[in-house]
């Protein structure tokens, strides 16, 4: 189900260059040559083309929606069967508090990539990739000249993601830890009640909280700085397509029709540089909990039965 979702979003992102391929001939021959009867057909194919692509996103938010609700039962199934066999000291090292953290927060972390991430990834490469092409068989000169910021964008993103990996997993340990504390006052509420450490707990508490906030905040300043990067270079490529594709218009190296291709594409390739800070901000937290996940899957008790032990019923 995920494949077939996966192709349904391929073919919904590529037949995004239809309709700009077609403005093309719109401009050039249709209302150039005033033939009415191509303009309707044309447009006629335009609406076609709108109404298969609503239909392809919803089927694809079905099938990814459904692939990740299936996966997130059998792994919590799966986590659930795993703790059954554990020791009592596998609770030692991990306590009630992190157990519900990997159940829940890490479990919709990685719902949320299967869900959303994925199939924006796939878009975000399919969409570069089909207007780069596209705009490369119209005016391969005009194409280089927008796809030249690349390399800055590709610096930028590999330092982000280089900066922001820990900070990700500091913040997913700080917020185990606060659930742990949750937890524990939750259970021994009698036993701190008894001997008067409200105020205790409470400071305790506070300082997990607010050192859980300190890096989130952490976390928000780093994404903060690298936007506007990241918007700068989305939106010189305008500028860079009126610009050079005037001045190619101007010398009779491509027609109206043309540019009107590249004005119909830009933000095709301008999306993907502003999706790309957002996907390394889900692909950090996926990955850190779906390394919290991954180990309590593969826990092993320290005595297992053997492989031809005989069943008690």
């Amino acid at each position: 189900m995920l494949f077939l979702g996966i192709f349904v979003s391929i073919l919904r992102t590529a037949s995004v260059v239809i309709t700009p391929l077609l403005s093309k001939q719109l401009v050039d021959v249709a209302i150039a040559e005033n033939d009415h009867p191509l303009l309707v057909q044309l447009l006629g194919i335009m609406c076609l083309v709108v109404l298969l692509r609503t239909v392809f996103a919803f089927l694809r938010k079905v099938l990814f929606e459904l692939s990740s609700q299936m996966m997130v039962t059998n792994i919590r199934m799966s986590i659930f069967n795993n703790i059954q066999h554990q020791e009592m000291s596998f609770f030692d090292k991990i306590r009630a508090g992190d157990l519900i953290t990997r159940s829940n927060s890490d479990i919709n972390n990685v719902r949320h990539f299967v869900a959303y991430v994925i199939y924006m990834a796939i878009e975000t490469l399919v969409l570069f990739l089909s207007a780069a092409l596209a705009l490369m068989f119209v005016s391969p000169a005009l194409t280089l000249a927008l796809i030249s910021v690349l390399p800055i964008l590709a610096i930028t993103s590999f330092l982000y993601s280089k900066k922001v990996s820990p900070i990700y997993r500091d913040i997913r340990q700080s917020f185990a830890q606060l659930n742990i504390q949750a937890q524990e006052n939750i259970e021994g509420n009698r036993v701190v009640k008894a001997f008067a450490r409200e105020d205790y707990e409470i400071e305790k508490f506070s300082v997990a909280s607010r050192e859980y906030m300190e890096k989130n905040l952490r976390a928000s300043y780093a994404w903060n700085k690298i936007v506007p990067i990241i918007e700068f270079l989305a939106q010189s490529l305008t500028f860079i397509t009126l610009l050079v594709g005037g001045l190619l218009v101007i010398k009779g190296s491509i027609t109206i029709g043309e540019l009107s291709v590249f004005t119909g594409l830009t933000w095709a390739l301008a999306l993907p540089m502003r999706n790309i800070s957002s996907l390394l901000n889900s692909y950090q937290s996926f990955k850190n909990s779906a390394v919290k996940i991954i180990e309590l899957c593969e826990a092993s008790p320290l005595i297992t039965d053997r492989h031809d032990a005989v069943s008690a019923d």
